[in-house]
């Protein structure tokens, strides 16, 4: 495949099938890798957004040639002027993106530190709203690329504090936070009601007791990992909790959405064709929402 094919496969499929990332801080290491394009991040911007590129322990190797450090480089891409980019790739088949007008060069290699310690740190304002998308680009046909790469993708409306989050996810925590009272509320409410009914509880109701108590504590958990995200750029771990909790949550809710459907006070060994159709229903829509919850 050529370098132009390469490059318009890699920037349409990073935009077709990509969603906005959180934009945490990320800290990347590649080693000898090949590729024309890498997409490191895609983020909302405001009207006051910011982005830091430091790269180190960079070194550019060829079997062909001395590889051409104005041919390797960052650069920025709106969603907006992607046609303009991908036409310039069809009508020029050694054209480097690099030197397209719909793109905002960062840096190319040229602007490295001398070797040994080749280095480079970068922030840049970006004062017009919209999606973009942060790649490193190699036009140097079958060189190897290594280094560190450190990306902090932010927005700042107030000049004083950093908002990690892209926009439109800027007030998930607050979202989040709603959900987990809402779902605090429907748990005590259950609760009273299986306290002041003893007798008709079945095992199936404290089933549902525990898909509420997973539900509040997986909400709870995407409540502050996400506002770990927004004020400090990392996870710290919360969203580890989330994902677990989440996994008991989804579990939970299948086994309840199996009983309820087939009439079910207890699991049973012999399934009947009612029991059989209510599972073929359950498990597809529940495969589809974990594969939601993961993107």
């Amino acid at each position: 495949m050529s370098v132009l094919a390469k490059n318009v496969t890699s920037i349409l499929f990073f935009f077709l099938f990509t969603s906005p990332s959180t934009a945490e801080i990320k800290s990347i290491n590649i080693r000898s890798d090949n590729r024309p394009t890498i997409l490191f991040q895609k983020f909302g911007f405001t009207h006051a957004g910011n982005i830091t590129v430091a790269i180190s322990a960079v070194s550019v190797t060829s079997s062909l040639s001395q590889p051409d450090p104005t041919l390797v480089g960052f650069f920025l891409l709106s969603e907006q002027l992607l046609s303009g980019v991908l036409f310039e790739l069809q009508q020029n088949i050694n054209f480097c993106v690099l030197s397209s007008k719909y793109v905002s060069l960062l840096f190319t290699f040229r602007d490295l530190s001398p070797q040994p310690h080749s280095s480079i740190r970068r922030s840049y304002p970006v004062t017009y709203p919209g999606d973009y998308s942060l790649f490193f680009t190699n036009c140097n046909p079958q060189s190897l690329v290594t280094m560190h790469v450190h990306t902090e993708l932010f927005n700042s409306d107030d000049g004083l504090t950093k908002d990690y989050l892209t926009v439109g996810l800027t007030q998930l925590p607050s979202l989040y936070f709603i959900f987990s009272l809402i779902y605090v509320s429907f748990l005590a409410f259950w609760s009273c009601l299986c306290f002041k009914n003893t007798r008709p509880v079945k095992r199936i109701h404290l089933l549902m007791a525990a898909l509420l108590v997973t539900k509040t504590l997986s909400l709870i958990c995407a409540t502050v990992d996400n506002h770990e995200v927004k004020v400090t750029g990392t996870h710290n771990g919360w969203n580890v909790l989330f994902y677990s909790f989440q996994f008991m949550n989804v579990l939970i809710s299948f086994v309840v959405i199996v009983l309820i459907g087939a009439g079910w006070p207890y699991l049973k060994p012999v399934l009947l064709e009612k029991e059989k159709t209510v599972l073929k229903i359950v498990i597809p829509l529940q495969i589809l929402a974990n594969v939601e919850i993961t993107q």
